[in-house]
């Protein structure tokens, strides 16, 4: 069972991981382009 437990928290934080890096990304693109039309 704590195996099970184990597995859906690494799972969980891989997702959050991506998520975030993914949000980092989509701010860093944005900022460069108001950074260039600017």
């Amino acid at each position: 069972m704590g195996h099970y437990i184990m597995a859906e928290t690494r799972r969980a934080f891989s997702f959050v991981c991506c998520y975030f890096c993914a949000l980092v990304s989509f701010t860093v693109l944005l900022f460069f382009v108001i950074l260039i039309s600017a």
